[in-house]
């Protein structure tokens, strides 16, 4: 018991070498991997630790190292779905998705955002001067007017306090311009880069007349995350009135088509508003009152799953369909062929019928006109007999 006292007030190489008087003439045993990390960061000697009592010391430290490191894990299942071959789209999706709820702990699956914690925002759309613009102006950036629109490929990431809030903003580059396999690996990428998930997708668009390209990104965006509740639409415009971009936005049959498919959330904002606005307070705002349950990996592998789902059903509708179209289309060319062959037959009939009438006409011509020869020659010859009898 006295080496046991001293042995604690001494220093590290006097208490390793005291740790091995428990047993002596005994070679000193390896630790485990396993026990490295509750041994260094309790500082006590082996012997120490060694004893009952000090076991359920022992389990809550593995237990806190295991929970640590699974936290800062990846797990595999965030890789892209579509890499996931030798499997059909759809079951890879459902087979992933299992596999990452059960390593989702229920207490990161019921994180909301209600209060003052930290929002994190998607800045998504076709034109990456419009993101690098909003981008600048929630941080409280001067906004330079640019007639070039920004391209990246790669997704950003910002973290800043605004006006009292921790905000968390991400830039997802367009997807129109990428790859299916580089869509899916830089949408999950943005999922994953928000604990416990996306707040709202900032569905950013010009305030003005749409082109193709744009109206495709839109539609690219909603089908891939499918979340109207987390979605909302941010109008962008250089004018100074806002209302009457407002009254622009309220009045266009298109823009209001889109706003109901985002859930009805929308703001218009200007970019070139003074700093002392009150815009984007008002805009933070409006998404904390939104109180929507943020869009995690569970909802994104779900999304994917319902799309490709949905695409598959699309993709069997247009196979039925082209396939009753060559079904129609082969049932008319076998009935314009019959019609064809019906107004042949009635065409000879008729030819026939009228070949037979000439010729009926003709015999019957030529019977009138030899009727009327013999006719003619009786009438002759009684002329001649009443002419000899005279």
């Amino acid at each position: 018991m006295d080496d046991l006292s001293r042995s604690a007030g001494q220093p590290d190489d006097d208490r390793e070498s005291s740790a091995g008087l428990h047993k002596r003439g005994s070679k000193r045993q390896p630790l485990n991997n396993s026990m490295e990390h509750p041994l260094q960061t309790s500082r006590r000697p082996q012997h120490h630790l060694q004893r009952k009592e000090d076991q359920p010391l022992l389990e809550c430290n593995e237990r806190k190292e295991e929970d640590r490191n699974s936290n800062l894990e990846t797990p595999e299942e965030l890789r892209p779905v579509c890499q996931t071959t030798n499997n059909p789209p759809l079951e890879g999706l459902r087979s992933s998705f299992r596999r990452w709820t059960r390593r989702i702990k229920p207490t990161q699956m019921s994180l909301n955002f209600f209060g003052k914690q930290k929002l994190n925002l998607v800045l998504c759309g076709y034109d990456g001067t419009l993101k690098v613009s909003v981008s600048k102006l929630l941080r409280g950036k001067k906004v330079k007017p640019s007639h070039q629109r920004a391209i990246s490929e790669e997704c950003v990431k910002r973290e800043e306090r605004i006006h009292g809030r921790l905000i968390s903003l991400l830039e997802l580059p367009a997807l129109t311009r990428l790859s299916e396999e580089e869509v899916m690996r830089q949408t999950l990428n943005c999922v994953s880069l928000c604990d416990p998930g996306v707040h709202v997708f900032l569905l950013i668009v010009p305030a003005g007349t749409l082109n193709n390209d744009e109206r495709a990104e839109i539609e690219k965006i909603r089908k891939i995350f499918d979340s109207r509740d987390n979605f909302m639409v941010l109008f962008t415009t250089e004018l100074i009135i806002i209302k009457k971009v407002t009254n622009f936005v309220e009045s266009s049959p298109e823009f209001q088509r889109l706003i109901s498919r985002c859930g009805g959330q929308y703001k218009v904002m200007g970019l070139n508003e003074p700093e002392n606005s009150r815009q984007i307070p008002e805009l933070l705002d409006y998404i904390e009152n939104m109180k929507t349950e943020p869009f995690s990996h569970q909802m994104y592998v779900k999304a994917q799953e319902n799309r490709v789902r949905h695409e598959l059903e699309e993709q069997h509708k247009k196979e039925m369909e082209n396939k009753l179209k060559e079904l129609q289309g082969k049932v008319q060319s076998e009935s314009a062929k019959v019609e064809k062959e019906r107004q042949k037959h009635e065409k000879e009939i008729k030819d026939m019928m009228k070949k037979h009438q000439d010729e009926a006409r003709k015999q019957a011509e030529e019977f009138h006109k030899s009727t009327e020869r013999k006719l003619q020659h009786v009438l002759e010859l009684t002329e001649m007999i009443k002419e000899h009898q005279k």
